[in-house]
């Protein structure tokens, strides 16, 4: 190759001069490229401006046109500048401006903004928000499946704000996703997007979508390997249609192949029966991700997850349990005020002393989060942001001030610096979570985790001083132990498990006791939150054990306490939870602890005495937490609202409505107040205030408190699904409440359309095994009984008997075989009813016992065994009467009603029989709710006034 000489510079400078000098009317790209050539050579020539914007260089283009890098001068900002191809113009501009109204609907940290649309010489341009980084498709390479997981959940919450504002990407992947350098994902290029907010001119309309009705018809255009069968081959598109893509996508990024071949969609779309096993690359993720993914690539639309956001919060791994919602619990996940001694991590020499630099608090930072704690108006209040800012800036400027008194003492005391560079981590990724990962509505535990540096003021080493090598890999556990408890505290479950197995595979090559029992206390609460329950109870009594040996009484004691708690909430298993409860009194108590720990260990105290029937004892442990809140916590601290839920309970359990109530509407106060309205925990409040109505009911038969429940349940669904926190298995319960509530109201489609939607939130999202999975199917079959569809309430009762059958010693089988034995006998299947009172008469108390005596009598009495049904109905009636006050009048009324067929049968005495008949009839007419029984005792009546009597 022969080397260019100065003349071919020149010619070259005077080519490229020319092609900038250019008309408009010339090639766009090439005066663009020109003048980037001639000012890489340092030769100033005037810009090329379209539409007032300052164009630098391209940096993309597709079959549409080019994306430039471009200025806007009067607002000093870069943006990114689509231009269509001057020949597409007129065919797709209208393409450009369907994306661009896409966008302008949707104002979300996670979709790129649009700035502006307008037409020039060039041709129609979009300027949009430049985000300067790495497509997600090179972003992704080689990094570990946790990091990929967050910053695709991220991806699938900008395509769940798409679908609320009815907007369909449909073209979904990974080339359409930008990774910015502050880690936030962006998604971009709607240019395909359809639906009713592709349309919408206003931004100001924001009206709600439902995704499940969200249809398009289909249009082209699609990227084939992320597309969906129905994208390919079918006639209309729909919200699911992107989770297809979404699911195909981060199949790819985490196993490194798409999950179908061309053929194997192709199949799918003719057969929708068939599902092929997704492909599998050389890298791997957990399981429980694969079968997250696996749902949204089902081959048709209603198989995949209902929603995107059912989507992103099955990718946060399962919910917590129920029980523990409804108690009111305060997750204790505070760091311990005494840490271990720790070593290594990222320092700054003073003089000799190796102090840990001071928290990365900012002007910058410290907007950020103000900004992300403000949010759109509904992650919390003003005032509370302004609390939490307060917090921060406190919390830093206090650790900034002890790490610049021991530079200025000189005073190389590790456990103390140790600890202080613990905080400061902590610290540090807390904001990072609030402003860079949406986590502002949970700003208050995360403040909780992280702790205050005066915590480190009092702490010695309890072990041996470590070599510098094992101090490092110490530091490092630790770290990444602190870090899952701040996972833990934001939601994200699935993080929090990878880096407590991964802390605790790390702790089998260290000869440190007090970090490999810390380890076991962050994978039991790990397990606990994510329902693992029996698994949780282990590790934490073996993290409180570990403990003690170490010297970590304070570890000890949050660990029993912990366990305690699951024994007793989730496992229902009270004797082992006071003994966790004593154990962690008495480790407690060698600490002389403070305030906030002495609160805990009565709440958990007052728990177990009202889960024990001693509501009194509850009220009076609860009482004296408060005092110790007051003793230490400030007015507005949401600390108070767990105690005061606490509290109400046991008053509502001692039958005092009227002090559960007020406390309830003073942590509802409080909530609204420093939590904002939309705050999962208003939800939890109002769930239990509806249940104080609900039980109102029971006892008073007044109308009004469904009524008040209704509303109360209402305003809780509406908070769960447009507020910022997401909780499936809260969600349940609510709806399961609600679908009762409705059933008690009379209305019947109503109750059976929540009950079913409370059942699918359960099935998704409760383990099997589970105690709270299947209750919606308890309301469910109520309804099909109110419905009069007996094979219906079969088939659910049915169902429930298989969900309850999964659960150890479970009291309510003995109920569900007895109801199936009452269906089966209506729908005229003597036998088959025979088995399942048999197994309730086996295992059932002494209530179900009666009512499967009763059963069997009639099963007898059905299949001409007169005799044997007179015995055992007759003796069904004085078991009932047994449980005096207790006994269920539609027991006795149904047992008196066949004893009368049986007598009747054998000839017995017509007054006796009359008397049956009557007691019978006077409940059925009553009730007024089962005419058929009425008639059938009037035909009996008649026939016993008719019949000659055995002597």
């Amino acid at each position: 190759m022969v080397a260019p000489t100065q003349a071919d510079d020149r010619d070259h400078d005077a080519t490229a001069a020319s092609i900038a000098a250019a008309a408009p009317s010339d090639d766009f790209d090439a005066r663009v490229a020109a003048v980037d050539f001639l000012r890489g050579l340092g030769i100033e020539h005037p810009a090329v401006v379209i539409g007032g914007y300052v164009v630098e260089r391209r940096i993309g283009s597709g079959g549409f046109g080019n994306v430039y890098l471009a200025t806007q001068p009067e607002l000093d900002r870069r943006v990114a500048l689509k231009l269509l191809h001057r020949e597409r113009v007129g065919r797709d501009a209208s393409s450009l401006r369907r994306e661009a109204n896409a966008l302008a609907q949707l104002n979300h940290p996670n979709v790129v903004q649009v700035y502006h649309v307008g037409d020039a010489v060039e041709g129609t341009f979009i300027a949009m928000e430049y985000v300067e980084g790495q497509s997600l498709d090179v972003w992704q390479r080689g990094r570990a499946w946790p990091e990929v997981l967050g910053i695709y959940r991220d991806a699938a919450l900008a395509l769940a704000a798409a679908h609320a504002r009815g907007v369909l990407h449909l073209d979904f992947k990974p080339q359409n996703v930008r990774v910015g350098v502050d880690g936030r994902a962006r998604v971009l290029d709607f240019g395909l997007a359809g639906g009713p907010g592709v349309d919408r001119e206003s931004t100001s309309d924001h009206s709600h979508h439902d995704a499940s009705t969200l249809r398009v018809a289909r249009a082209g255009g699609a990227t084939v390997g992320y597309a969906a069968p129905e994208q390919l081959f079918g006639v209309v598109v729909e919200a699911a249609t992107d989770q297809y893509a979404f699911c195909a996508a981060l199949h790819e990024a985490l196993h490194g192949v798409l999950p179908y071949t061309p053929s194997e969609r192709l199949a799918m779309a003719v057969d929708e029966a068939l599902t092929p096993r997704p492909r599998r690359g050389d890298r791997s993720c957990p399981k429980w991700i694969d079968r997250v993914i696996h749902r949204g690539l089902r081959p048709h639309p209603r198989d995949r997850w209902p929603t995107m956001h059912a989507l992103v919060d099955a990718l946060r791994g399962p919910p917590r349990a129920r029980r523990a919602v409804l108690a009111g619990l305060c997750v204790f996940v505070t760091v311990p005020a005494a840490l271990a001694a720790t070593g290594g991590g990222p320092a700054s020499r003073c003089d000799g002393v190796d102090v840990p630099a001071p928290p990365a608090w900012t002007a910058a930072r410290r907007d950020a989060v103000a900004r992300a704690l403000l949010g759109d108006g509904d992650t919390m209040p003003a005032s509370s942001a302004a609390v939490v800012l307060s917090r921060l800036d406190a919390g830093a400027a206090s650790a900034t001030n002890r790490l610049a008194q021991a530079c200025g003492t000189r005073a190389n005391d590790e456990p103390r610096l140790g600890c202080l560079r613990r905080f400061v981590a902590r610290f540090d990724r807390a904001t990072d979570l609030i402003a860079d990962h949406r986590e502002g509505a949970r700003a208050d535990a995360l403040l909780e985790v992280v702790g205050e540096p005066r915590e480190c003021d009092d702490v010695t080493g309890v072990e041996r001083q470590p070599s510098e090598l094992a101090a490092g890999e110490i530091a490092s556990v630790l770290a990444e132990l602190d870090r899952a408890r701040l996972d833990l505290a934001a939601g994200r479950f699935a993080e929090a498990n990878a880096r407590t197995e991964a802390a605790m595979g790390a702790t089998r090559m260290l000869d440190a006791p007090a970090v490999v029992a810390e380890a076991l206390l962050v994978r039991g609460l790990t397990a606990d939150a994510l329902a693992r329950d029996a698994d949780a109870l282990q590790d934490l009594e073996a993290a409180a054990n570990a403990s003690v040996g170490a010297g970590r009484d304070d570890l000890a004691a949050e660990a029993w306490r912990r366990a305690a708690w699951v024994a007793a909430t989730d496992l229902a298993d009270l004797e082992r939870a006071w003994r966790n409860a004593r154990s962690a009194s008495a480790a407690a108590l060698r600490l002389a602890p403070g305030p906030r720990v002495q609160a805990e260990q009565l709440d958990v105290e007052g728990l177990l005495l009202r889960l024990g029937g001693d509501a009194p004892g509850a009220i009076a442990r609860h009482g004296l937490a408060l005092v110790e809140l007051g003793r230490s916590t400030s007015a507005d601290d949401p600390r108070w609202i767990s105690t005061w839920l606490l509290l109400a309970h046991a008053h509502a359990d001692a039958g005092d409505a009227a002090a559960a109530n007020t406390l309830y509407e003073r942590a509802e106060r409080l909530a609204l107040e420093r939590l904002g309205p939309l705050h999962p925990r208003v939800a939890t409040i109002l769930l239990s205030r509806a249940m104080l109505a609900r039980a109102g009911f029971d006892r008073s038969g007044d109308p009004d408190t469904l009524t008040l429940a209704d509303g109360l349940l209402a305003r809780a669904a509406e908070i769960m699904q447009f507020g910022p926190g997401h909780n499936d298995d809260l969600s349940a319960t609510i709806t399961t409440l609600h679908a009762e509530v409705a059933l008690l109201r009379g209305e019947i489609d109503r109750a059976g359309r929540l009950a079913a939607s409370a059942w699918g939130l359960q099935r998704e999202h409760l383990p099997e095994g589970h105690r709270e999975r299947g209750s919606a199917l308890a309301v469910l079959a109520q309804v099909e009984l109110a419905r009069g569809d007996w094979e219906a309430a079969l088939r659910v009762h049915q169902d429930y008997a298989l969900e309850r059958a999964r659960i150890d010693e479970d009291a309510t089988l003995p109920a569900i075989e007895n109801n199936l034995g009452w269906l089966e006998l209506r729908l005229g299947r003597p036998a088959q009813a025979r088995a399942h009172y048999q197994r309730a008469l086996a295992d059932g108390d002494d209530l179900q016992r009666a009512y499967a005596e009763g059963g069997l009598g009639h099963v007898s009495l059905l299949i001409d065994a007169a005799a044997t049904a007179e015995t055992q109905l007759a003796r069904a009636l004085a078991s009932a009467l047994a449980l005096g006050k207790s006994a269920p009048a539609d027991l006795v009324a149904e047992i008196e009603w066949h004893l009368a067929e049986a007598l009747l049968a054998n000839g017995g005495d017509a007054s006796e029989i009359r008397t049956h008949i009557d007691r019978a009839a006077a409940h059925y007419r009553a009730e007024g709710n089962d005419p058929l029984a009425i008639e059938a005792l009037e035909q009996l009546a008649r026939r016993n006034s008719g019949t000659r009597r055995r002597p």
